[in-house]
C-alpha cells in the first residue's frame, strides 16, 4: 500500500479525491455499484465524485473509508479552507434550522430521493444562479417526508447547514404563510433582530438575498400554494440551493427542476403498512387495504396506525369494509388526528370557481379517463377553457395526465369530488350523455354505412360540445377504440338517470363497432341497458332495433333461441308499427338463425325477401350485404358457382364504396366457397387477400377466420402451423368460442 493508502498519507502533487477513489476502489476489486451500496450513496453521485463534477465531503469520503477499509486516507485528502477562495465560517450560533426529524417509516422513493439529490448537492463549479427543484405531487403523496429526507441526505455538503420553512399552501384550518411574514421568519434565523428587519416585502426579500450571499445553504421550503409565495424567498447565490414542495408544479418558477411524486408501488405500499402496524394480517388482506387507501402513504400510515394494536380479526375486518361496494372510504380513513377529507380541502379551496365547478362535475364522468372535447361538453364551456381548466386540476395534482392528453382521477380524489358535487343535478351528465350519443352516432355512419341509421335526437343533442374530426372510417374507429368503455359507461348512467333518449341512441350507435371488433359482453350490456330505456319512453322503433342488435349478439354466442325470442320480439313491433325497413331487417337475421340450424333452403328465401326490400329503397351496400348471406346459404347447398357469383357481385360494391370490413368477410365466404369446391389455390388467394383487408381494417375477427382458412390450404406444415398459432392467440383474445376448434386442428396438425 502507497502513502495514499495509509492513514495520514498525503496525496501526491496534481492528484485529485475523485481519481484517488477511483483507484483505491479498483485496487479493492469492487465496483462503482458494490461500492455504492456499502457506503449508501448513490452510484450516480459516487461517479460524479469520480469524474471532478460532484465536490467530495467529509462524510462521503468517511463512507467510502470505511467501504474500502482504508482507514482515514480519503477524509484526510479534503482540505479544511474552501476551495473557491471563500472562508468557511462556522454556522451562526444559535442558528435553527427547522429541519424535521426522519419519519422512521420512511418507504422506497429511491430514484426520486437519488434524482434530488444530483440536482441539487453543490457543484464543483456552482453555475450563476441557485439550483431550485420543485418536488410535487398530489395530497398525501409522501412529499414532505421525502423533502426531509433528501435535505438529511444533502445537510453535510451546505457548509452553512439547512433551513426548513413549512409555508402551509394546504395545511388544513390554517391560512398559507404570506411571503412577508416566511421573509421575517428566515431572517430571524439568520440572526436579524427585529427592529432591523424592514417593514416592506421587497426589502426583506433583498435582505434575506444579502444574508445568504457569500453563504452555501440549502433552504426546504415546504407546502407552497403558488410561486408568488415563494419568489421572495429565494437566494441570488449560486452556492446555494432551493428545494420546494407543492402540489402545483408552479410553472411560474422558470428556472426549477421538477420532480414527480406518484403513489407507491403496492410492495412498497406493504413494507409501509407493516411498518407502523405488525399485526399477523395477510399479504392478501394487506395488499387489498392499501389498494383501497389509493397507494398512498398518507392513507396508509392512518389506516395502519388506526389498527396498530387491534387483532387481527378487526384489520381484516376492516378490510372488507373498505373494499365493500358503496363504501365511504375517506370516512373509514381517519384515525382521529388526521383526515383524507381535511388533506384534500385546501387543493380544492385554490381553485376559482369554473375550476371547481369542472372538478365537481367531472366527479359525474362515469369513465376511467377523459379527453378535452368531452369535458368541454359536460361544463358546457368553450373548448379552450377546457383545456386550461384540465391544466389547472393537473398541475395542482386533483386530476392526473395520461398520454394523448387524456386525464383521469386518482380513485380517492374521485371520491371526495363525487361528495362535492350535487347528485340530483342531471344537466352535466346530460350535456355528456348528448355530447357521445351525437359523436357516437357520426362515428357509426362511417364505420357502417350501409345500416340503417336512426334521424338524429332532439336539437342541439350535443348538448354544445365541440365536434370531433371523424371525416374517415380510420378516424371513426380510432375514436371508437378510445371512448368505447365510456360509451358503454355512460350508456349505463344515463339509463341510471332517465336519460333514456340518450342511453339508447349511445346503445345503438356502438353496434357497427361491436361487431367489427367483437366486443360481444359489451355489445350485449348495452343493447340489453338501451332496450330498457326504449321501453320506459314507448319508442317501439328504437326497441325493435335494439332487440335485433340483441338477437345478433346471441347468434354470434351461438345461443340460437336466444335470438329467435329477441327476432319475434322486434318483427312484432315492426309489425305493429307497420315498419317495412325493420321488418325487413329482421327478416333478413332470421335468415341467419336458419343458417345456423342448417336449414339453407329456408335462409335462401329469408335473405330473397329482405333483398327485394333492399332493391326497392335503392340501398345497394345493404343489398351487397344480403348477397352475401345468400352465397353462404348457396355453399350450404351445394351451389358453388352461384356463390362464387353473389360474392363477386358484393365484392364490387364493397369496392366501390371503400368498405373494407365488409370486403374482408366477404373475401373469407369466398375462400371457403373455392375450398368447399375443391379448389385450394384459389381459396389460398382468397384468403391471404382477406388477412391483408382485416389487418388494414382492424378486424381481428376476421384475421383469425383467414388465417385459419389458410392453414386448412396449406401446403407447408410449418405455414400452416404458424397460421394455426396466430388465429389461436386472436380468437382466444377475442373470447370466441372458435379458439377450441383451432386448439383441435393445432394438436392434431400432421
Amino acid at each position: 500500500m502507497d502513502s495514499l493508502a495509509r492513514p495520514g498519507g498525503t496525496a501526491p502533487e496534481g492528484n485529485s479525491f475523485g481519481a484517488e477513489l477511483r483507484r483505491m476502489r479498483q485496487a479493492a476489486g469492487m465496483s462503482l455499484g458494490r461500492l455504492a451500496a456499502a457506503a449508501n450513496y448513490s452510484k450516480s453521485q459516487l461517479s460524479k465524485v469520480e469524474n471532478g463534477v460532484a465536490r467530495p465531503h467529509h462524510d462521503l469520503a468517511r463512507a467510502c473509508d470505511l467501504a474500502l477499509g482504508t482507514g482515514d486516507a480519503l477524509r484526510k485528502l479534503l482540505p479544511g479552507p474552501r476551495e473557491d477562495g471563500r472562508r468557511s465560517r462556522p454556522r451562526t450560533e444559535g442558528f435553527f434550522s427547522g429541519l424535521p426529524r426522519e419519519t422512521p417509516h420512511f418507504t422506497g422513493r429511491e430514484a426520486e430521493l437519488t434524482r434530488l439529490v444530483e440536482l441539487l448537492a453543490p457543484p464543483v463549479r456552482p453555475g450563476p444562479s441557485p439550483r431550485i427543484s420543485v418536488l410535487h405531487g398530489m395530497p398525501g403523496v409522501g412529499k414532505t417526508a421525502l423533502a426531509v429526507r433528501a435535505a438529511h441526505r444533502l445537510r453535510p455538503l451546505f457548509s452553512d447547514g439547512c433551513m426548513f420553512i413549512d409555508l402551509h399552501g394546504y395545511t388544513p384550518q390554517m391560512r398559507p404563510v404570506p411571503a412577508m411574514d416566511a421573509l421575517d421568519r428566515c431572517l430571524r434565523r439568520l440572526g436579524v433582530s427585529g427592529e432591523h428587519i424592514p417593514h416592506h416585502v421587497d426589502d426583506r426579500a433583498g435582505l434575506l438575498r444579502d444574508r445568504l450571499a457569500n453563504r452555501d445553504m440549502l433552504l426546504i421550503l415546504d407546502n407552497a400554494a403558488e410561486a408568488a409565495q415563494v419568489e421572495p424567498l429565494l437566494p441570488a447565490t449560486a452556492a446555494c440551493a432551493v428545494l420546494i414542495t407543492s402540489r402545483s408544479r408552479l410553472v411560474a418558477l422558470d428556472d426549477a427542476d421538477r420532480v414527480g411524486v406518484d403513489a407507491l408501488s403496492v410492495d412498497d405500499a406493504i413494507t409501509l403498512f407493516r411498518s407502523v402496524n405488525s399485526t399477523g394480517v395477510s399479504d392478501p388482506t394487506v395488499g387489498l387495504i392499501v389498494r383501497r387507501c389509493g397507494l398512498l402513504p398518507l392513507t396508509i400510515r392512518v389506516a395502519a396506525a388506526r389498527f396498530a394494536d387491534h387483532p387481527d380479526a378487526e384489520v381484516a375486518a376492516f378490510a372488507e369494509r373498505l373494499a365493500a361496494d358503496g363504501a365511504s372510504r375517506l370516512s373509514e380513513l381517519d384515525d382521529g388526528e388526521r383526515a383524507v377529507l381535511d388533506v384534500f380541502e385546501p387543493s380544492v379551496r385554490t381553485l376559482s370557481p369554473p375550476e371547481r365547478a369542472a372538478f365537481t362535475a367531472l366527479a359525474r364522468h362515469p369513465g376511467a379517463d377523459f379527453d378535452v372535447p368531452a369535458v368541454a361538453a359536460m361544463t358546457g364551456t368553450p373548448r379552450s377553457a377546457a383545456d386550461a381548466a384540465l391544466d389547472r386540476l393537473a398541475d395542482a395534482h386533483l386530476l392526473m395526465r395520461g398520454p394523448d392528453r387524456r386525464f383521469r382521477f386518482h380513485d380517492l380524489l374521485r371520491e371526495y369530488a363525487v361528495g362535492l358535487s350535487a347528485s340530483g343535478d342531471l344537466e352535466a351528465p346530460r350535456r355528456l350523455a348528448g355530447f357521445y350519443a351525437a359523436t357516437a352516432r357520426r362515428a357509426d355512419r362511417r364505420i357502417a354505412p350501409h345500416r340503417y341509421h336512426p334521424p338524429p335526437g332532439p336539437a342541439r343533442p350535443d348538448g354544445g360540445g365541440p365536434e370531433i374530426a371523424l371525416d374517415t372510417r380510420d378516424a371513426a374507429v380510432r375514436w371508437m377504440t378510445t371512448e368505447f368503455d365510456n360509451l358503454v359507461a355512460v350508456c349505463r348512467l344515463s339509463g341510471e338517470l332517465g336519460l333514456d333518449e340518450h342511453c339508447w341512441r349511445i346503445a345503438h350507435a356502438l353496434q357497427g363497432f361491436s361487431f367489427l371488433t367483437k366486443t360481444w359482453d359489451a355489445w350485449r350490456s348495452a343493447h340489453s341497458t338501451g332496450l330498457a330505456a326504449a321501453r320506459r319512453i314507448g319508442d317501439g322503433e328504437a326497441e325493435g332495433y335494439l332487440l335485433n342488435g340483441l338477437g345478433l349478439v346471441h347468434l354470434e354466442r351461438h345461443d340460437v333461441d336466444r335470438a329467435v325470442e329477441s327476432f319475434r320480439t322486434a318483427y312484432a313491433r315492426f309489425e305493429a308499427l307497420g315498419d317495412e325497413r325493420g321488418l325487413s331487417n329482421t327478416t333478413g337475421n332470421w335468415a341467419w338463425v336458419h343458417h345456423h340450424r342448417g336449414d339453407y333452403e329456408e335462409a335462401l328465401r329469408a335473405h330473397h325477401r329482405a333483398l327485394r326490400f333492399q332493391a326497392r329503397a335503392g340501398t345497394p351496400v345493404a343489398a351487397a350485404v344480403i348477397l352475401r348471406g345468400i352465397a353462404v346459404a348457396e355453399v350450404g347447398l351445394g351451389r358453388f358457382d352461384a356463390a362464387v357469383g353473389h360474392l363477386t357481385e358484393a365484392l364490387r360494391t364493397f369496392d366501390e364504396h371503400d368498405l373494407p370490413f365488409d370486403r374482408a368477410m366477404a373475401l373469407n365466404c369466398l375462400g371457403e366457397t373455392h375450398q368447399h369446391r375443391g379448389e385450394p389455390r384459389p381459396a389460398a388467394a382468397a384468403y391471404r387477400t382477406a388477412v391483408r383487408t382485416s389487418r388494414a381494417c382492424g378486424s381481428r375477427y376476421e384475421l383469425a377466420r383467414a388465417l385459419e382458412g389458410l392453414a386448412s390450404v396449406a401446403d407447408d406444415r410449418d405455414a400452416a402451423v404458424d397460421c394455426l398459432e396466430q388465429a389461436v392467440s386472436l380468437y382466444a383474445e377475442l373470447g370466441a368460442p372458435e379458439v377450441s376448434r383451432v386448439r383441435l386442428a393445432l394438436r392434431t396438425a400432421p
